[in-house]
């Protein structure tokens, strides 16, 4: 039967060491069999530069919305009253633009105050739609 080199090099460094022998200063490695992944694999500056928005922002009663991505393109999920959904956004300057049932919505920076909600009034880090739908980080 024939040993690997990977076998081949832990047989010899455990008989080594067994015997009270020091181990070598350059343990034998077998040679890399890395294969590269592909280029439509790998990921793009794109995918890696997050949406300083990411993450998830709360609002009142259990609802939240989660910012996924970067590079121009987020993915939003809503969570309403109504359960989750998902929309595909656009970065656009200083707001996220998306489509939501026909209606083009855009998402903006702004305060508690701004959201018209009485639960997040005091809060100063907030994302909004419109009045009455808005999350905000504490």
């Amino acid at each position: 039967m024939r040993l690997s080199s990977l076998t081949l090099a832990v047989v010899t460094l455990a008989s080594q060491v067994a015997c009270g022998k020091p181990e070598p200063s350059s343990p034998v490695v077998p040679p890399a069999t890395a294969v590269a992944a592909p280029a439509s694999q790998a990921p793009s500056a794109a995918t890696l530069a997050a949406h300083p928005w990411s993450g998830t922002w709360n609002g009142p009663e259990g609802t939240s919305l989660v910012v996924e991505g970067g590079g121009g393109q987020v993915r939003l999920t809503i969570h309403d009253l109504d359960g989750p959904r998902q929309f595909a956004g656009r970065v656009d300057g200083t707001v996220i633009r998306f489509e939501r049932d026909g209606v083009a919505e855009s998402i903006s920076a702004g305060n508690g105050e701004q959201t018209g909600m009485k639960w997040l009034a005091d809060e100063k880090n907030c994302l909004l739609v419109k009045e009455g739908e808005g999350w905000c980080r504490r």
